[in-house]
Parts: structure tokens; sequence; C-alpha cells
């Protein structure tokens, strides 16, 4: 069973709850994981491509934040950032504490047991390229996920160009990050952790 929650511009009502699922009404996106490696393997990956290693892009055109959406799979916790427009350079790794909000050097508090950083490169929640300012991104700045893998997703900064979330979760667990399109969107797959025993 998939629970899914959908945050972001024009998703401020509307929400319904239902048997273990979460659903807040938006356009509806399919994501489906990649099957090519995007960090190094790990011994107990069962998430095809996943691993701990840190992974990146280069810088890409102007990203415009439109919503966060989250949601549990079975084997896997996911995260996305859905864009009005282009995708973003990306880095996703595993930073250590204490979290600290761009600009303003505030500690932001993330629950779980380790942090996994997801920066963005000229990117915003917010269009400054007119004359007048325009807000894209409209939903949270912390999102609960509440999985397996997942603690949550805490907005650490929109500061001069560099959108950076980071998403708590239950230790170092393996990863997959991809931009998929239509809509444009950055994917985070995080694996469960491993079964006791």
């Amino acid at each position: 069973m998939a629970s899914i929650v959908v945050l972001g511009a024009g998703c401020r009502g509307g929400s319904s709850s239902k048997a273990g699922t979460t659903t807040t009404q938006a356009a509806p996106t399919t994501t489906t994981p990649t099957t090519t490696p995007l960090t190094s393997a790990s011994p107990h990956t069962t998430l095809a491509g996943a691993g701990v290693s840190p992974v990146s892009t280069p810088v890409g055109g102007r990203a415009l934040l439109s919503a966060v959406q989250v949601s549990t799979h079975d084997g896997f916790d996911q995260v996305v950032f859905q864009f009005e427009s282009g995708g973003p350079g990306y880095s996703v790794q595993y930073v250590d504490r204490p979290v600290r909000e761009d600009g303003s050097g505030k500690e932001i508090k993330v629950d779980g047991e380790a942090v996994l950083q997801v920066r963005m490169e000229n990117a915003s929640g917010a269009d400054l390229s007119g004359s007048t300012f325009r807000e894209t991104y409209k939903g949270p700045h912390q999102v609960p996920v509440n999985g397996p893998a997942a603690v949550e997703a805490v907005q650490a900064g929109d500061f001069e160009g560099v959108l950076r979330w980071v998403i708590g979760t239950h230790g170092r667990l393996p990863f997959v990050a991809q931009v998929q399109s239509s809509p444009t969107r950055l994917v985070i797959d995080i694996e469960d952790p491993p079964a006791p025993g």
C-alpha cells in the first residue's frame, strides 16, 4: 500500500484520509524508480541503483519550485520536488548536524537519525525575473513523511539562487536521485532499512 501527500500551489484545501492513505487534491503524477545507477551500491540494496555516496549534476536552467510531494511505497519512501520550468542542477548527500538555515545561520530542527541534504542550484520557490515578486511554491516548509525510511522534509534555504531542503531519515540509507519530466521534478527515493535479524 502506498500513501501520498502532495503540497504546493493550488493544494491548500480538499484533503481526505482513508485507511492509512493520505491524499491532498492536486494534479496526479506518476513516479517510477530508475534502473540506472546514480550512486554507489550498498550490500543490502533492493532499490535499483541506490547507494549512500553523494550524487550531483551540473547547474541547469532556471527551476521554479511549485510543489513538494511525499509518499511511501513498498521498499522505499519518496520525496519529489516539482518545478513549473526546467529542472535544477542538484547535489544530494548525507550531512552532519547541526543543519543551519541559509542566510540567517539559524539552526533548523530535523527529526530522524540522519540528514539527507538536497541542494538545488539556480532554483527558487519564487520568480524574481519580472517586475513583481511571484511566489511559485506556497506549501509548507516542513512536510512529514512518517515512513519506514524518511521522517520529514524541511526547507533549509531559498537564498541567492540556491534552494535547499533536508530529509530526516532513519539512518544513512541508500537513495536514488533523478530528474523526471512531464512535469519536471527531482525525485529522491530512499530505501527502507533492512529487516532486523
